[in-house]
C-alpha cells in the first residue's frame, strides 16, 4: 500500500477523517469516518462537548486501522478562536466556552471606556480585525466571571492543540491558531508580552510557538492501546539529499526553532559538512551555546568538531562531549550520563549518583530475594528432616 497521511477535519456541526495518498502521481482523498458535531448548555453557557470530540477523533483512527491504514503523519485541524485552559496536572480548569456564546459581549466597549486598550492600538500590534469572538475577549470574558479558572490555569490551548495533547500528552500552541486570540504581535510573530501584560493576563499560559507542520509528538500507550496503531517513527532525520541551495528547507528550520537541545554527532566528516555547519548556526541563533552537545563517534575531538562551536571571533569555547569512540558498554556506563545530565537538569556526578543509587536498590532487593528463599528452603529441609525422624520413630 502506498504510503498515507490522515487529515482530521472538524467543523462547528461535524468532523471527518480523510486518508490522502498519491496514486499515479495524483492525490486521492478518502472519507474513512465522519462524526457529530455539538453545542450544550453548561454551566450558564454554550460549550463544545470536548470530551466527545476527543473520543470521536480516538474513534475515526481506530477506523483507520480497521481498514488498514496506517497513516506516517496526521493532522487535526478545527475553527479557531476557542480555546481549553490547563491546570499543572494537565487537566481542565473550566469548560469549552464556544465563540457562540454571548459572554463576550460588550468586553471591547468596557476597554475603550476604562481607557485600557484602544481598538486602533489593539489593531496596530496584531492585524486582527474585531471579532467579538475572538480568544482576547473571551479570557477578558473569563476573567471577569471566574477569575480563580485563570488563575489555577498553567497553559491555553487552542481546540486542535487540545486534540493533539489529548493523542500524544504534548502541550504545544501552534502559529496560526495563534494569530486568531488577538495577542500574537504582527512584527515579531510571537506574543505580544506588552498587550499580555497591558490586558492582565497571565503571562504563563501562552507558551512558544510551533510553526506550522512543527512535529507534535507520537500516540501515547493508551492512544495506541485504543487505536490499534503501532509506535510512529517520527525520529528527525534526512531522508533524501538537501537541495542545492543556500537556505535550510522549512521541516529543518522548523525543528531546529522548536528542538531544545541539539546534539551533533562528530565524526572526520562532520567538521567538513557545510549543512551540520549551517544547521548549528540556524540553531544558535535562537539558543544559547550550552544546547549544543557533541557525540563524538570517530577521530580527535579538536579533527572532527566543528569549527563554529569551537570559536566565535577570537572567543573560543570547549562544547561538552561524550565519547563514544571506546565501545557501547563504556559509553552507556560514563558517557551517555554524561550527555543526559544537562538535558534533565543535574550534575553528571549527581546522575552517576542517581544510578548507583538506583543499582544498590535492585542488588539489595535481589540479596534480599535470595535471602528469602534460602531462609524458605532452609526451614523446609530442617523441616522434611523432622518429618523423616518422626516417621522412623513411628515404625519402630
Amino acid at each position: 500500500m502506498n504510503a498515507c497521511h490522515l487529515a482530521v477535519d472538524i467543523g462547528a456541526s461535524s468532523g471527518r477523517h480523510i486518508i490522502g495518498q498519491l496514486e499515479n502521481g495524483k492525490i486521492s482523498l478518502k472519507e474513512i469516518y465522519r462524526f457529530e458535531n455539538r453545542l450544550i448548555e453548561k454551566n450558564g453557557h454554550l460549550c463544545w462537548d470536548i470530551d466527545h470530540l476527543a473520543s470521536e477523533v480516538i474513534e475515526g483512527i481506530r477506523q483507520c486501522a480497521v481498514q488498514g491504514y496506517k497513516p506516517e503523519t496526521m493532522g487535526i485541524d478545527t475553527w479557531a478562536v476557542d480555546y481549553v485552559l490547563l491546570d499543572s496536572e494537565g487537566k481542565r480548569t473550566g469548560d469549552a466556552v464556544a465563540y457562540r456564546d454571548e459572554r463576550t459581549d460588550h468586553i471591547r466597549e468596557q476597554l475603550e471606556e476604562k481607557n485600557i486598550l484602544s481598538f486602533a492600538e489593539h489593531y496596530a500590534k496584531t492585524g486582527i480585525q474585531y471579532q467579538k469572538f475572538n480568544t482576547v475577549y473571551q479570557l477578558l470574558a473569563l476573567k471577569q466571571e471566574h477569575p480563580e479558572q485563570l488563575e489555577n490555569a498553567e497553559v491555553m490551548l487552542m481546540i486542535p492543540d487540545y486534540l493533539n495533547y489529548v493523542l500524544t500528552g504534548v502541550m504545544k500552541q501552534e502559529y496560526t491558531n495563534a494569530t486568531t486570540t488577538a495577542l500574537v504581535n504582527a512584527q515579531s510573530n510571537d506574543w505580544d508580552e506588552e498587550l499580555i501584560a497591558k490586558l492582565g493576563l497571565p503571562r504563563r499560559i501562552f507558551r512558544k510557538i510551533s510553526l506550522p507542520g512543527s512535529v507534535v509528538g507520537e500516540f501515547t500507550e493508551e492512544i495506541r492501546r485504543k487505536t490499534g496503531m503501532k509506535k510512529i517513527e517520527r525520529i528527525f532525520r534526512d531522508q533524501e539529499e538537501l537541495p542545492i541551495t543556500s537556505n535550510l528547507s522549512d521541516d529543518i528550520s522548523r525543528a531546529l526553532e522548536d528542538a531544545d537541545y541539539l546534539i551533533v554527532v562528530c565524526s572526520p566528516s562532520t567538521k567538513e559538512s557545510q549543512w551540520v555547519t549551517r544547521e548549528i548556526r540556524y540553531f544558535l541563533k535562537t539558543h544559547d551555546r550550552t544546547r549544543v552537545l557533541t557525540a563524538i563517534a570517530a577521530g580527535e575531538p579538536y579533527e572532527v568538531i566543528p569549527e563554529v562551536l569551537l570559536r566565535a571571533g577570537d572567543t573560543e569555547f570547549e562544547p561538552l562531549s561524550c565519547d563514544y569512540r571506546g565501545g557501547f558498554r563504556k559509553a552507556h556506563r560514563t558517557e551517555i550520563p554524561r550527555l543526559a545530565a544537562p538535558i534533565i537538569g543535574c550534575s553528571y556526578d549527581e546522575l552517576v549518583m542517581r544510578r548507583r543509587q538506583y543499582r544498590m536498590r535492585i542488588a539489595t532487593a535481589a540479596l534480599s530475594a535470595v535471602t528469602a528463599l534460602t531462609a524458605a528452603a532452609s526451614g523446609y529441609m530442617l523441616w522434611s528432616r523432622a518429618q523423616i525422624l518422626q516417621n522412623y520413630r513411628n515404625m519402630q
